[in-house]
């Protein structure tokens, strides 16, 4: 319901009975068509309430007969008496009577199919739960089971006439009960069993209410301007990563979660969930709260996910730092953060980390530094916390776990900012937890897909796309290597047999020019999303004919929106993967503007917007830079400006056309521009540095700088230059091409704007046009 813009409106008082039950039977309930999209305001119904909230939605799921539903419905609602504090959490829900003895916390993971298989089918004895929280394995099949109600409908005497309705709430707050379509007949003994249960069950004669079928009309103006809004299916979940994990672990306890191949480790839902609540109590006995920063940098290992978990468990924020950070940038990001506690290791890769360990240890008031692995020397190890908790009783941390929110900031996500200084990203539970639903349910994964992911965890393609769709799917993922490894990755896709693989380009080229084990096997491998650069149509067709990835996805986000804001589906035609982005994902809203704000028509180019439940809570301690880029429109709706060129077409597919912003993509990961050219312009010999980015086959785009030489000063070498900025700022914004201005065909005078401002655009065709001349004279 909602995909095809078809709809039921209702405008009615229905006279309401209860066929049976102890519930007293309430006075009519007052349905209002406030909406063309089939959401119908509930008024209060005394003495009992749908919602603690006042305001729910009812949406009618019947089949249509022409344009007509069918006589009868039967509502069943969430009943939340007075005193029932609201549940967060979980797909689908029951309340007992009032009257049952409550239970101190939810019995999750009972799916919807068994309990009523339970009840009907088997004729067993009821629950005697105070509230039941099913949710399903794969794609949230708590809220689509159809198919067993079909089954079901045809294991009793059918009783003809009736369908059945849910309550979703305007507000995406968890009140769904259940959202079935195409349901032909609800027995009475059905009827009976839910309110056996606990359903509040509305009996409602339908025949004499007048209906219409509501087709959505957007003005002829509005259709052709560049504005979309995603699906409202799948809802929105409001669950805390804590909370995910004990549904999931519920239902997938035994399976496999969590494969490290480097370090050995092969980890249950049972074990990831268990070492991440043994190592929140630790957190909790070194005296984190919620709110306090919990900092991380490391490699891909299990180790990473059990503190992302844990920190998140008991309402900390990890603070999530780049591995290829100096140890200035590091320090920084420790420092601004506030970090309490920073977990690490003496080594990531290649890169030794033993000067940002000294000078955490010289800080008068550093934070507590923890050994993941390795040689610990005198410092706390993940081991000994372990140890620790796991005798201790865990009172404490159920509590701390029922007071988070999923609302509440659980990481900070640093991207790289103009001046030089990252910038914090604060996202939510409630952001990647329903992020990384939509992005699985993009490429159809369920709980026998096993994905192999070189993206690193620091980054949100590893971490969102990659751990948390997987584990919202009951999959198993796979990190080949500490650091991306070629070899590693190519044994993972062939030794754990994977079904999907993440990459940026650069990754996918480097495994294609390797040679590929001779015992190399990719038979299950169909699907994976490529993103983070432009893809060229080589790699594409490589991905089909060598990995036989017919359903890869492209797909577009950024850090500030949790990250992705558009992908396309496995079964989009191969051109349109490779020229677009896909489609906006549910409950996001896009919009493209000119630079005066205003929303341009479809086909043409414009900024990119995006709006919708994704959007960070902000920069952290930033509010300048939040309000830059975070602005609200003359309606009120918050709108992030992404900086990016982009252009939609008619069918709602976007294409990113370039950047607004001066940000260079090498192999996925964004540099700036400002910070290498201030760094350059730091050298004595130096006067003046353009950086921009130029097309690389291999990077998708390398750092290239325009130089001039200061008067009098002795010309360095490429070389002395590259370490110059290596030095700093790491070796990846090390420019990979210099070019002296008045020399080599680059002309003394460089091109300007009206108002002063270099041409950069026109300075990066010069630098291709330049690489392009060299490699032809290289072939002669």
């Amino acid at each position: 319901m909602g995909q095809d813009g078809y709809g039921v409106s209702i405008t009615a008082t229905l006279a309401t009975n209860l066929a049976t039950g102890t519930l007293a039977s309430p006075p009519s309930t007052i349905l209002t068509d406030q909406s063309r999209l089939t959401f119908l305001q509930v008024s209060e119904l005394e003495p009992y309430k749908f919602t603690a909230r006042k305001h729910t939605s009812l949406g009618l799921s019947c089949p249509l007969q022409g344009d007509t539903p069918s006589p009868c419905a039967v509502v069943i609602g969430q009943m939340i008496q007075e005193g029932y504090s609201e549940i967060s959490g979980g797909a689908f829900q029951i309340l007992k009577h009032p009257q049952s003895k409550r239970l101190p916390c939810p019995l999750p993971g009972r799916s919807l199919e068994a309990i009523l298989r339970r009840q009907v089918l088997d004729a067993s004895p009821s629950p005697t739960a105070d509230r039941v929280v099913g949710y399903g394995p794969g794609p949230w099949e708590a809220l689509g089971m159809t198919s067993f109600v079909h089954r079901l409908a045809r294991a009793v005497k059918p009783a003809s006439g009736f369908v059945l309705a849910f309550i979703r709430s305007h507000y995406h707050h968890p009140t769904i009960v259940l959202t079935l379509a195409a349901i032909p007949v609800l027995t009475a003994a059905l009827v009976t069993s839910l309110q056996v249960l606990g359903f509040f069950v509305i009996v409602a004669n339908m025949s004499s209410i007048q209906t219409k079928t509501i087709r959505p009309e957007v003005p002829p103006e509005t259709q052709k301007l560049s504005l979309l809004h995603g699906p409202l299916d799948p809802p929105l979940v409001d669950l805390t990563l804590g909370e995910l994990l004990e549904l999931q672990t519920y239902q997938h306890g035994t399976r496999e979660c969590l494969v490290i191949p480097w370090t050995g480790a092969r980890w249950t839902y049972n074990e990831l969930n268990q070492q991440s609540s043994w190592l929140a109590q630790s957190l909790l006995e070194l005296g984190i709260a919620v709110g306090d920063r919990v900092g991380i940098m490391a490699g891909n290992c299990e180790q990473y996910a059990a503190v992302f978990f844990a920190a998140a468990k008991i309402g900390a924020i990890l603070v999530i730092l780049n591995n290829t950070y100096t140890p200035t940038e590091a320090m920084y990001g420790i420092q601004f953060s506030e970090c309490k506690i920073v977990f690490t290791t003496r080594s990531i890769g290649r890169m030794d980390n033993s000067r940002l360990l000294g000078d955490l240890e010289n800080l008068d008031r550093g934070p507590k530094v923890i050994m993941l692995r390795g040689d610990a020397g005198n410092y706390t190890t993940y081991d000994d916390l372990i140890k620790a908790a796991a005798r201790k009783n865990h009172d404490r941390l159920y509590e701390a776990m029922r007071r988070v929110s999923p609302h509440q900031v659980v990481n900070l996500q640093f991207t790289s900012g103009t001046t030089g200084l990252p910038k914090a990203a604060m996202l939510t539970h409630h952001n990647i937890v329903n992020n990384a639903r939509f992005i699985g349910d993009r490429m159809r994964l369920t709980s026998a897909d096993v994905l192999c992911c070189p993206p690193p965890l620091f980054h949100c393609f590893g971490l969102v796309l990659g751990l948390l769709a997987i584990i919202t799917h009951g999959g198993k993922i796979v990190y080949p290597a500490e650091v991306f490894d070629i070899s590693a990755t190519l044994r993972a896709i062939s030794d754990e047999s994977c079904t999907a693989v993440h990459g940026v380009p650069a990754m996918f080229d480097s495994l294609f020019q390797a040679e590929f084990p001779p015992d190399f096997r990719c038979d299950r491998l169909r699907t994976g999303i490529i993103a983070g650069a432009p893809v060229p149509r080589y790699l594409m067709e490589l991905l089909v004919e060598k990995l036989g990835m017919t359903e890869f996805t492209s797909s577009y986000g950024l850090t500030e929106a949790s990250p992705t804001c558009f992908n396309a589906f496995t079964d989009d035609n191969i051109d349109t993967r490779l020229t677009t982005v896909g489609t906006l994902m549910p409950h996001a809203h896009a919009k493209i503007v000119d630079r005066d704000g205003n929303i341009v028509p479809v086909g043409e180019r414009g900024e990119l917007c995006m709006g919708g439940y994704q959007l960070q809570a902000g920069y952290w301690n930033n509010s300048a830079k939040t309000n830059e880029v975070m602005v609200r429109d003359s309606t009120g709706v918050l709108w992030l400006h992404t900086g990016d060129e982009a252009v939609f077409d008619e069918h709602g597919y976007c294409t990113i056309t370039g950047r607004f912003k001066d940000i260079i993509i090498r192999g996925g990961e964004n540099i700036y521009p400002l910070e290498i050219e201030e760094r350059l312009l730091a050298h004595p010999s130096i006067s003046r540095a353009i950086v921009v980015g130029l097309k690389s086959q291999h990077y998708g785009e390398v750092v290239g700088a325009f130089l001039e030489l200061a008067v009098t000063a002795a010309k360095p070498s490429d070389q002395e230059l590259r370490d110059w900025v290596r030095k700093r700022l790491g070796g990846h914004k090390s420019p990979a091409n210099l070019f002296w201005l008045g020399e080599g065909g680059v002309p003394v005078d460089v091109p300007l704007t009206g108002s002063g401002k270099v041409k950069k655009f026109e300075m990066a065709k010069l630098g291709d046009e330049l690489l392009r001349k060299e490699t032809s004279v290289a072939k002669l």
